[in-house]
């Protein structure tokens, strides 16, 4: 069984999380279009794509045209984990999310606020 500190060693890489969050929230991405939206270098791209699609946490579909990317069902099944963690960060903590690529964090605190009122 796989330690802990080895998923935390990945997810906890600079650019990973935000990483997942665009694909998870676009489907179907293709590498350039994750290099100019999320203004990542195309080499640390490179590696954590192809780091997530070595631990099947992402899979890529090769067309004519462009490379895409998508989560796979253990890639969504981690992005749940991950947004469960962002609504108890949002809950717990007065914290903002650490990616600018998020559009959760108003959502999650506004399903706490709407919690703690009732």
């Amino acid at each position: 069984m796989p330690c802990l500190l080895n998923v935390v060693d990945v997810i906890g890489k600079k650019w990973t999380f935000s990483l997942l969050e665009e694909i998870n929230f676009h489907g179907n991405c293709g590498f350039n279009y994750l290099t100019k939206k999320m203004s990542i270098s195309p080499k640390v791209l490179a590696d954590r794509l192809k780091e997530l699609e070595q631990l099947g946490i992402i899979s890529k579909k090769i067309n004519p045209l462009q490379t895409n990317y998508k989560l796979t069902k253990k890639g969504i099944s981690l992005h749940e984990i991950l947004h469960n963690l962002k609504i108890w960060q949002g809950a717990y903590n007065n914290l903002q999310c650490a990616t600018t690529l998020c559009s959760e964090c108003t959502e999650i605190k506004s399903m706490h606020n709407k919690s703690i009122d009732n």
